[in-house]
């Protein structure tokens, strides 16, 4: 998919100044704010600790089409000195990872937890090697990632630890060139839709595409009812356009008004109404933001199951009985 945009881009420009001594030519790059932030992350790393991280298949570059998987290799130069916690699925401490990434936004790849476990293993010269479980796409241009993590602890830990580590890690800079690739979501569109016409419920990574025939063809799944429209997401890029549609399709008579549907428009208020809650640059400022979104989502809830109230007089009877259930669901009693 491509990643969520959380923060507003940084263009990365790269000041090179040339300088002459004793008549040898010296080159020098001013760093990027980014690299800058991962140059200050990296320079907390306990010493022998080595978080490493490539794309899985060892490119650099790519077409915008194309996904990209993300490979770390945790080890350390010096037994005895450090463990990993390696339970994905259960851990806080796993769930802190963060892929920061230049051009775009911070991405966290911590899976669900199903509070709490932990599995801790010690770490030596031979890598401990996790995929990221989630690949993504990026736009057009050069970006760069790096990686901040909590699950990284002293070798004094215990064999388990269900909090996060007191101290963060950060991987290496890497680096990734993408190419254009005009008219792809256009045709991965038709090819989904293909899909869709012979296995209603296959949605594959319909959610991951943001043209605005793409954003057309989500309202519409949505308004038909189809399996997929419980599992469509909206990109930052359609925010505006899809809450339009949004709008428009809960006012219609005939269509009866989902949880999901005004869990998407909540969340996407929420995006455009308070932009200040997006940024965070580490594991601490994401839980703010989870925090702070949450705030905002409940804040914005009032307010719009009222104007539901307002049209539930206009639905036809069927409409009506599910957007009463969903009101029900909420707690919320109409005048």
């Amino acid at each position: 998919m491509a990643v969520p945009s959380r923060r507003r881009a940084i263009t990365k420009i790269v000041s090179c100044a040339v300088f002459l001594f004793a008549g040898i030519v010296l080159t020098g790059c001013e760093k990027t704010p980014f690299e800058k932030a991962h140059s200050l992350a990296e320079a907390k790393n306990p010493r022998w600790l080595s978080i490493e991280i490539t794309t899985a298949d060892g490119r650099r570059e790519y077409k915008e089409s194309e996904y990209i998987e993300v490979v770390v290799r945790y080890s350390s130069s010096v037994r005895y000195q450090y463990k990993a916690d390696i339970a994905d699925s259960a851990s806080r401490a796993a769930a802190t990872d963060l892929l920061h990434v230049s051009e775009s936004a911070n991405v966290p790849w911590g899976t669900a937890i199903s509070c709490c476990d932990s599995s801790l293993i010690g770490l030596d010269i031979e890598p401990f090697v996790r995929r990221l479980p989630s690949r993504f796409r990026l736009k057009p241009g050069e970006h760069e990632m790096y990686l901040t993590t909590r699950r990284v602890f002293l070798w004094s830990a215990g064999p388990k630890e269900y909090f996060p580590s007191t101290f963060e890690s950060a991987s290496n800079l890497l680096k990734v060139n993408i190419v254009p690739d005009p008219g792809w979501q256009e045709r991965k569109l038709a090819d989904i839709q293909q899909r869709l016409a012979a296995t209603p419920g296959s949605c594959g990574d319909f959610s991951d595409l943001d043209a605005p025939s793409v954003t057309a063809e989500k309202l519409k799944i949505i308004e038909n009812g189809t399996p997929c429209g419980d599992r469509v997401r909206f990109q930052p890029a359609e925010v505006e356009y899809a809450l339009r549609g949004m709008e428009q399709l809960i006012r219609k008579p005939g269509f009866g008004i989902l949880q999901r549907d005004i869990n998407n428009i909540l969340k996407m208020k929420t995006w455009l109404a308070h932009p200040e809650s997006r940024p965070y640059d580490t594991s601490e400022e994401y839980s703010r933001y989870l925090q702070a979104s949450r705030a905002l989502f409940l804040e914005q809830e009032t307010e719009l199951t009222r104007q539901i109230c307002a049209i539930l007089p206009t639905k036809i009877p069927k409409a009506r009985a599910i957007t009463e259930q969903t009101l029900s669901g909420l707690k919320v009693r109409c005048p």
